[in-house]
């Protein structure tokens, strides 16, 4: 959720490394009138969809995991791979400045989803 707001209110339309992996200025990025503030929207609707992500892996880890069955656990890893997963894999592509820290949020989840799946509530 916190990278979701991340992108919803501070994310800048172009970061040092976009930059340096497009290979241009943002000056040169940005001579079409509108090209900036497409860029915001485009970043408010992702970061609206980060956020809506940890609304839900929120939900399903405080209810369903509880329930005991494996269901929950493969939606939460497979949300994992699917989001977090992709976002360090591109980041790396990129070669983000973000891109170690990244891997620690998704290495957070990983250890999450494998300290549940042994010893959490899903049944062995």
């Amino acid at each position: 959720m916190a990278i979701g707001g991340y992108f919803v209110v501070l994310r800048p339309a172009f970061l040092p490394e976009d930059l340096r992996f497009i290979g241009a200025d943002a000056d040169a990025l940005t001579a079409a009138p509108g090209v900036r503030s497409w860029l915001r929207l485009v970043f408010v609707v992702l970061g609206a969809y980060a956020f809506t992500s940890g609304l839900f892996t929120a939900h399903i880890a405080l209810t369903a995991i509880r329930s005991g069955r494996r269901l929950p656990v493969l939606l939460i890893t497979s949300a994992g791979i699917t989001s977090l997963g992709v976002m360090v894999a591109v980041n790396f592509v990129l070669r983000s400045d973000f891109r170690y820290l990244l891997t620690g949020v998704g290495a957070l989840w990983a250890i999450a989803v494998f300290l549940e799946w042994r010893i959490g509530t899903v049944p062995r």
